[in-house]
This record gives C-alpha cells, structure tokens and sequence, in this order.
C-alpha cells in the first residue's frame, strides 16, 4: 500500500511542481520549512528528544494553531513529564505555532507523505501518540504510526460539505486509513456521520463540540498596536478578506463615510502577501493606505501610498500585513466584518470578535463555520448580510446606535462563554482510551 499511496503523491507533486516554483520566485520565504519537510530536521528541534515522551500535535495552518491552544494548554499542564511537538504545513500557521509557544514547545513543518520520509521523521521522533486537528489525513503517514503500534486521534474534527464530496470519490481508500485510528472527536452530530458514512468504526466516534469555542478572553487582550485613532473615530475592521469581498467593502466604506466622516477602515487580508494588490483597489477608491507594519516601524506617522510618502489623516485605509496581530485588531474594533462570507468561499471564524463582545457581520456563504454561526445567528449575536447593499445598510444602523452594538456584543460573548467544553470533553476521551494502553500515565 505504501508504493501506492508514494505513487498518487508523486503524480500531485509533479503538477504542483510549476506552482511551486511560481510562488517561489515571487516570494523567496515560500519555501521556508522545505527540506524539515523532507525529513531533515536542525539539530534545535532534535535536542531532548529522547530524554522525554513525545506527544505530537499537527495543526494545519493558522485557524487550526489557534484552535488548538486550549488542548495544548492543556497537554502541557495533564502532562509536564512528556515533550510535545507542534507541526505545521503553512509557513503562517508555523510563524503563529512558534509565536505562541515561547519555548513550551517544540514546532516543526510536517512531512511530504511519502514513505520513505515518514519513516525517517517517525522513526526520529518516536511519537507515543499522534493528534491531528480537523481533518487531516495522510495515507503513509497514518499507516506507518499504526503499523509502529503509535496510537493516533482525530481530534476537533470536522468534514465539510465540499470534503466530504471530495471523500467520498475515494471513500475506498479512505475507509481503509480511518480504520486506522483509535478516536474520533467531532466538532457535531452531522461531522460525526459523515465521518462514520466514510468509514470510520462508529465505537470509536464521539461528539465533544468545537475547540474553537474554548478560546479565552485572555487570548484576545489588547497588543501595542497604536493607529493613533482620534477619541471620535470609530474603525470598521473586515477581518480574514478573500479576493472579490475588498471590492465591496471599499464601496460600502465609501458610502458609509459620507454619513460618517470620522469612520476608519482597517482591511486584514485572509493572506497578507495580498497586501500590494489590496493597497492598489485602495487606491482606485480614493484612499490612502498604510501597512501595519508601518505604523510600528515608522513611529505611527507616515502613510505610504504606492511607495511615496504622505501623513496619515483620516482617508487613510489601515490594512493588516502582518501574522499574529488580527485578535488584537479586533479588540480596537466598533464593528466587525468576518470575510471569506460575502463570496462562495465558506466563511471565516469569528470567535475571536465575538468573545470580544464585539457587533459581528457576515456574508451568507457560511459552511465553514456553519456551527458557530448558527450559534450567533440563533442567539440575535450576530447580523447576516446577503450583500454589499445590506452591509452598508446593517453598518450604518450600528455606527450609529451605541447600545445595539453593546448588546449584541454581550450576546456574542455569553454564546461563545456557554458553548465551551468541547477541549475538556476531548482530553478526558484522549486519556479514558490511552489510559488502558498504558500510553499516557
């Protein structure tokens, strides 16, 4: 089986390969992590490897490394005695995994799935467990933790509605590697069927909830951040932007700033390296823009507009070009809008805004995050808007009514507040079912 999942891999690599080096020549850090990915990893990320246990936790990319702070605050308190290992495949989600663990931790790229790699990585580390987060499944990868004897979880697990289409073609395949794994915790009723309809062992599926929701205020307080905002000023935050929504929300600030001339706009691209693009649509509209990053490096004066030099005054569009900072951006909010939701992308996590208290908009394209928006949504928490029209219709209700906006703050964060427990629920299955294979003592 290995030769045949080595050979589906190759195939995909070698039409990615173009992409590949596309990327590579317009960004030289894309690369960042390719030869950890290979298998070879510095000397930093071996030492005292072999003196503890390890337990090792894959987290796809920033969402899931965020998600999943609360499980390894949890790990590392349940187990001080043994070594946990982070890995990654985005170079963002890598950036925010090191961030975040301040040396509690160690944090890795994950491995290409080919076999003769995971066995040398696997090999090396020597996992006395392994915990995916979401749905994450690697042919070879899986199979060699299983056929070591290393037991492995599926934890906050989710499929959704595209996944579980895409699976379901290789639901074959699919069924033998689920077979594989020990535990199942899923995020809901309709994950855990549709993980059990793609062959996973009903006995070993449980629903614990959504990790995401298990997020702390503590997570979110305020980061020196200073736009320099006047105490008149209020800032219109659209977090997590995918191309196409900038557009509309450009059209909708334009207009919305007629009625209130000292509201601020401030962009966060779902990927920063968007950035340049973003600050030439900022242009066609009118504005001034300025990085982030600026505002920290240039003592929070000058903007910059296509490379020239201008003050920073109240047409100047903020846009986040930064990894790590968008909670903080959140915290400075008066409204929020939750991208990846006005297009047919499936929406973005507004968890961060809502345990914020903050007044949330969101697009109709919500499969993503269907759980959680249903939460809002039924909870009067949160405003649906089906386009840029009901955007700026919504927008303006909000600026202007101060006690609209505490109000269904606090109904965001008392629904994200009674909705936890799904990190608790999941690391007393992880230690029931470990426990009895004396794995974890």
């Amino acid at each position: 089986m290995f030769l045949f999942y080595d050979l589906i891999y190759i195939i995909l690599a070698i039409f990615y390969l173009p992409y590949f080096f596309l990327r590579l020549s317009r960004d030289r850090n894309y690369g960042e992590g390719f030869f950890m990915r290979l298998g070879v990893l510095p000397e930093e990320k071996l030492a005292g490897l072999s003196a503890k246990k390890i337990i090792w936790l894959h987290a796809v990319s920033v969402g899931e490394v965020i998600g999943a702070q609360g499980l390894i605050r949890d790990l590392l308190k349940g187990y001080p005695d043994y070594r946990l290992i982070v890995s990654t495949v985005t170079r963002t989600g890598n950036q925010i995994a090191r961030k975040m663990a301040g040396g509690d931790y160690s944090v890795i790229y994950f491995p290409f799935d080919l076999s003769w790699i995971v066995r040398k990585i696997i090999d090396r580390i020597n996992p006395v467990l392994f915990l995916a987060f979401e749905t994450e499944i690697w042919p070879n990868f899986i199979s060699y933790l299983f056929k070591k004897g290393i037991p492995l979880a599926l934890v906050n697990g989710r499929i959704s509605v595209g996944s579980f289409k895409g699976y379901n073609r290789v639901r074959f395949i699919l069924r033998h590697i689920l077979g594989k794994f020990d535990l199942f915790c899923m995020q809901s009723a309709l994950d855990a069927q549709r993980i059990i309809a793609l062959g996973a062992s009903k006995e070993k599926v449980k629903i614990t909830g959504n990790m995401k929701f298990d997020i702390q205020a503590a997570d979110c307080e305020p980061q020196t951040i200073g736009l320099n905002l006047n105490p008149d000023e209020q800032l219109f935050v659209a977090g997590s932007t995918h191309p196409g929504e900038e557009e509309i929300i450009l059209d909708v600030f334009r207009t919305v700033k007629q009625k209130f001339p000292n509201l601020r706009l401030l962009i966060a691209p779902r990927h920063p390296e968007r950035t340049p693009q973003i600050e030439k649509l900022v242009s066609k509209y009118g504005f001034d823009t300025i990085r982030i990053s600026q505002l920290s490096t240039q003592d929070h004066l000058p903007g910059l507009r296509h490379g020239a030099q201008s003050t920073m005054h109240n047409e100047t569009v903020f846009i986040l070009d930064t990894i790590g900072q968008l909670k903080a951006i959140y915290s400075l909010a008066t409204v929020v809008f939750v991208g990846g939701s006005l297009i047919p992308h499936g929406g973005q996590n507004p968890i961060e805004p809502a345990i914020l208290a903050k007044p949330i908009l969101f697009g109709p394209h919500l499969s993503n995050f269907k759980e959680v928006t249903d939460v809002l949504l039924d909870r009067q928490a949160a405003i649906l808007v089906a386009s840029g029209r009901e955007l700026e219709k919504n927008l303006l209700r909000l600026l202007a009514d101060s006690s609209e906006r505490t109000e269904i703050g606090i109904r965001a964060r008392q629904s994200v507040e009674i909705t936890r427990g799904a990190t608790r629920r999941c690391v007393n299955l992880i230690k029931e079912i470990f426990d009895k294979k004396g794995i974890i003592s």
